[in-house]
């Protein structure tokens, strides 16, 4: 990014991307897309967005969810079997919230 161009001020997503940091214009584009980089369309069709909303963007990326937490989110549901402590595969979850029995 141009040394002019302040932590706030809004540049195209070109000026963002850092190879060496394995952040591409490609990446960034299909974050702002997916509404997970805050970024802004220009009049002319090019991503805009800030250092400081890349800085945002880049801490919350690598966030997942632990063990045993929604079995929605982690897209299957186990179920204890007996005391063995083992676990299977009971089912997976559709687009719509409902179980599908395999």
């Amino acid at each position: 990014m141009p040394a002019v161009a302040g932590p706030s001020r809004l540049v195209p997503l070109a000026s963002l991307a850092n190879g060496e940091a394995g952040i591409t214009i490609t990446a960034l584009r299909a974050a702002a897309e997916r509404g997970r980089l805050r970024a802004q369309k220009s009049d002319s069709g090019i991503w805009l967005s800030s250092k400081n909303w890349l800085e945002d963007y880049e801490q919350s990326k690598y966030q997942r969810t632990t063990p045993g937490g929604d079995a929605r989110r982690q897209g299957q549901r186990h179920v204890a079997l007996g005391a063995t402590g083992y676990t299977a595969h009971v089912g997976a979850w559709c687009s719509g919230g409902a179980l599908l029995v395999v």
